[in-house]
């Protein structure tokens, strides 16, 4: 178990270890890598109001659209 006492050193060295795995494995860990291009963000955007874990009744349909690029943009 990873335990340093500090909270982001531990969220650090969980996404370092997860990372490394994740590549050693061959699994995308960026969405260009999987060839989703910027310019479909909003249609992805919109599909995630069909997406049952997305948190359903804490936003709005609208505010989850209108918040979800952003998402998309830290994770390309």
């Amino acid at each position: 178990m990873i335990h340093s006492g500090n909270a982001d050193e531990e969220i650090d060295e969980r996404q370092r270890v997860q990372g490394g795995v994740f590549q050693r494995t061959g699994m995308p860990t960026r969405l260009r890598q999987l060839d989703i291009p910027r310019a479909d963000f909003p249609a992805v955007a919109g599909e995630t109001v069909k997406n049952f874990n997305a948190n359903a009744g804490a936003r709005s349909p609208e505010a989850q659209v209108t918040e979800t690029p952003p998402l998309l943009e830290a994770a390309y």
